[in-house]
């Protein structure tokens, strides 16, 4: 029986392994193909390896549809005005709903009816002066706008030439002659507005020649804001009412009549200078600044002349006691030779001898004692007479300093500034950062007020050519003097002196 059974098996062992492999094959064909785990998850669903495409196949052909269809009209629009009015009146029946809400307005123009003006005299820009400045300051590395402002971090120090150039200008006539023409006695009482008559400035033009040859100039050219100015996009020049942006003349009355850009386009800020010995100050100051700094200098050379002067007559001194001291110890008699007796015994007996002291003991060394006396005693005074000049003079220094900064204070505008009622002109100036090393430049200068009725047909008939004129501008200022600006040296080392800290250069 055992045997029937082992050659059953060896018959079909072959069979049994074939069946196996294939219920192995089926198995693996239903858990991993058909009914696969590995599952993608797209639109929200999970598909198999063999769904996945036909799903994309689908919705590919439902798109395609709807491209190709024509499209169908959307609903018409209906009026919920209706369906408002009685939800607002259910609510709160005493509600008036025929009451019109205020509206914020841009300027008394809005409500106030249109008169007909002229055009106010911008005036004249005077007291023109210029100041080149050469020293190491701090150049911005990136672009500086109003997001990324002027800075010592976005900066390295380098060499920089750059010109200011001041003015002064009559404000306070400015404001009386707008008052005058928009606002008052003379205008019509329907016409007058306060708000056309306050000035707003547009714009400070900066215009440079440059030397050709002797004699000869180049054309005027208009010259750029600084490149630490952050609003010098805002301060482009704008000629024609149709080149304005958005929101035209009232957007930019009121984006210019604010303190802190009114006061960056009059005065605005100067270049951060590195060097201890240079600041900047506009060209009626720093004329006194300069002369204040080379007073400073003389009197820092004169200080280290007298140090060494009074070092060397304190050596002199030393020698010269010194050497009195080592005659006295010479010139001191200390025997009388054969006698026996002793220099102080031979005075005596002189004295005695009715013939006073003997001249040799007692007037040997006084005078020379007596004239080293004298000599400390004078330099003594010499020097304290010296403390007190330069006491003196530093005081003189400190107080013409502060004196500046004073002024400088006094010229400035503020957040509060008000230009109708300021007594002195205005003191206002821009700069030119782009000069070369070895030309020479004339400049001049004026003020841009806006047109405040610029785009309207509010002009009389002698003013119709302003209507389309954005910026009211004054005169030209005089030509200045010409300014050089000094070529560049180089300096190269030749030789190191070590023992007096010196570098020969060429």
């Amino acid at each position: 029986m055992e045997t029937k059974i082992g050659n059953f098996f060896e018959e079909h062992v072959e069979k049994m392994v074939l069946l196996i492999v294939v219920l192995v094959c089926m198995w693996l064909l239903v858990t991993r193909v058909i009914l696969s785990p590995n599952k993608v998850e797209y639109d929200g669903q999970k598909f198999g390896s063999g769904e996945i495409d036909i799903y994309i196949s689908k919705q590919a052909e439902i798109l395609d549809d709807k491209l190709n269809r024509k499209p169908e009209p959307k609903q018409a629009y209906e009026s919920q005005f209706d369906a408002f009015v009685t939800k607002f009146n259910s609510a709160i029946g005493n509600i008036d709903t025929e009451v019109y809400l205020l509206q914020p307005i841009l300027s008394s123009r809005d409500v106030a009816s249109e008169g007909i003006y002229n055009i106010p005299e911008v005036g004249e820009v005077n007291d023109v002066e210029i100041e080149h400045i050469r020293a190491v300051a701090y150049v911005p590395l990136v672009e500086v706008d109003e997001e990324k402002p002027y800075s010592e971090e976005g900066s390295e120090p380098n060499d920089l030439d750059f010109v200011t150039v001041e003015a002064k200008f009559d404000v306070a006539r400015l404001c009386d002659g707008f008052h005058e023409i928009f606002a008052g006695e003379d205008v019509k009482q329907e016409w007058r507005d306060p708000c056309l008559a306050i000035p707003v400035f547009a714009a400070v033009e900066l215009q440079r020649r440059e030397q050709l040859a002797e004699d000869t100039w180049s054309e005027w050219k208009a010259i750029p804001r600084t490149k630490i100015d952050p609003r010098k996009k805002l301060f482009e020049v704008i000629e024609e009412v149709s080149e304005l942006p958005a929101g035209g003349m009232k957007v930019r009355l009121l984006q210019f009549d604010v303190p802190e850009v009114r006061m960056d386009l009059l005065q605005p800020e100067a270049y951060m200078i590195a060097s201890a010995r240079e600041e900047w100050f506009p060209p009626s100051l720093h004329r006194e600044f300069a002369k204040k700094q080379r007073e400073e200098a003389a009197q820092e050379k004169r200080d280290t002349r007298e140090a060494e002067k009074a070092e060397r007559e304190e050596e002199r001194e030393k020698l010269r006691e010194e050497r009195v001291s080592r005659r006295t110890t010479r010139t001191t008699p200390t025997s009388s030779g054969s006698g026996g007796g002793s220099g102080y015994d031979a005075m005596m007996m002189d004295m005695m001898m009715g013939g006073g002291p003997s001249p040799s003991s007692t007037t040997r060394t006084q005078p020379r004692k007596s004239r080293s006396e004298r000599t400390r005693t004078r330099g003594e005074r010499r020097g304290r007479e010296s403390d007190r000049e330069r006491s003196s003079e530093t005081r003189d220094s400190k107080q013409k300093e502060k004196d500046i900064y004073d002024e400088f204070d006094a010229i400035l505008i503020d957040m509060d500034s008000d230009f109708a009622k300021m007594r002195e002109p205005l003191v206002f100036w821009a700069y030119d950062d782009t000069v070369k090393p070895g030309k020479s430049y004339q400049y001049r200068i004026r003020l841009g007020v806006f047109n405040p009725i610029a785009g309207t047909d509010q002009f009389s008939e002698e003013d119709k050519s302003f209507e389309d004129k954005v910026v009211l501008w004054s005169k030209f200022s005089d030509t200045t003097e010409s300014v050089t600006i000094p070529e560049k040296l180089y300096f190269f080392p030749l030789g190191v002196q070590e023992a007096v800290n010196a570098v020969n250069t060429v």
